[in-house]
């Protein structure tokens, strides 16, 4: 399964949503590659230091951005990746695509390939104007797209004291094809924290009660349900 996290601006939580979806997926027993195209390779900066502390389970990264200066090596570097992402389908259970927050070839050749897109958006009239990009992109896409999966839309990086309800409300009576969950993740510490750490915010420890933060938590449970169509639960701590 290829699940991409997407969208076209920055600062909206993708990488972050993407290597804690792949925590989540790993420490629920399921193979996982981690596999970067977005420009400033964010997710696998975060597997460098996951690596370089040896932290368990063991999450395999790879850095896959696309430059490309004209319409054949466009072609030709995108039809590699697509190659490329269909062999590692065959040897991970779930590959995680984080994408570019702008767009690029690889994230139009990615979309062709995914079997779920998610895209996190920030409750601000700047992602609400670039969702409108980003839709203009996936029609263009549409046509080639081997998968017939509606992509989804949630809630990301909101301040638990400025809960804009009405910008996915907006999105939702302006586009059809998208399903819009009823997930919002937070604007929290324990996310930067977990990114600084190479963790997923369900292997965060806090007080020496080793607590995790537990708002934080049920957020990402609600989001990996609605992406994976079961429960999470962390056979590694079992």
């Amino acid at each position: 399964m290829i699940v991409m996290v997407t969208g076209v601006k920055g600062g909206s939580g993708k990488s972050t949503t993407a290597v804690n979806l792949a925590v989540m997926r790993a420490r629920q027993g399921h193979t996982v590659l981690l596999y970067d195209t977005d420009k400033q390779l964010s997710a696998a900066g975060w597997g460098e230091q996951r690596q370089a502390d040896g932290l368990l389970p063991r999450i395999p990264f790879e850095q896959r951005y696309m430059q490309a200066t004209d319409l054949r090596e466009i072609q030709v570097k995108g039809r590699a990746m697509l190659a490329d992402l269909n062999e590692k389908r065959q040897h991970y259970e779930t590959v995680i695509v984080d994408a570019s927050g702008a767009d690029n070839p690889a994230l139009r050749y990615a979309l062709t390939l995914a079997d779920q897109v998610l895209i996190p958006v920030a409750p601000s009239q700047f992602d609400l104007w670039a969702f409108n990009k980003f839709h203009e992109i996936l029609l263009q896409v549409l046509p080639a797209r081997s998968t017939e999966t509606i992509p989804l839309v949630f809630a990301s990086n909101v301040s638990p004291h400025d809960r804009d309800e009405d910008a996915q409300a907006t999105l939702a009576d302006a586009y059809d094809g998208y399903r819009f969950l009823n997930v919002t993740l937070g604007q929290r510490k324990v996310f930067r924290h977990a990114i600084r750490e190479g963790r997923g915010v369900v292997e965060m420890e806090y007080g020496g009660g080793r607590k995790r933060d537990p708002k934080a938590c049920a957020e990402l449970r609600a989001l990996y349900k609605a992406v994976f169509a079961e429960e999470y639960r962390d056979v590694c701590a079992q």
